[in-house]
């Protein structure tokens, strides 16, 4: 493989991740919001985990390091605490509300043009 069809091929995978990054983050607002006011339910707060998990595992490697630790930090700290119902609220929102600033300022950038 030659080293321009690796960046395109890489260049596609980045495309696609942004693509993706704009649902996620919707759903990591949603499910936030769905837990602000309620005790925490463990389905949600397993739906944050995958997906924090699925940004984690791909963002750091196209060149989101930000974005790939802050998600990797949040799978991690749900990973380290089994009782999901009474996680530290503070620590949880703090590092969704991250992810979503981080999100954003990827998704702002026009045509998606990083250095």
């Amino acid at each position: 493989m030659t080293d321009f069809s690796m960046a395109e091929g890489l260049a596609r995978v980045r495309c696609r991740f942004i693509e993706e990054l704009e649902p996620r983050r919707h759903e990591l607002v949603r499910l936030r919001d769905e837990i602000t006011d309620a005790p925490l339910v463990e389905d949600k707060v397993e739906a944050i985990a995958r997906i924090a998990h699925k940004i984690a595992g791909t963002a750091e490697t196209l060149g989101f390091a930000k974005l790939g630790k802050v998600a990797a930090d949040l799978d991690e700290f749900i990973d380290q605490n089994p009782q999901l119902g009474v996680l530290p609220r503070h620590v949880l929102f703090g590092l969704l509300d991250d992810i979503v600033a981080l999100s954003d300022q990827i998704l702002s950038v026009p045509d998606h043009q990083f250095g």
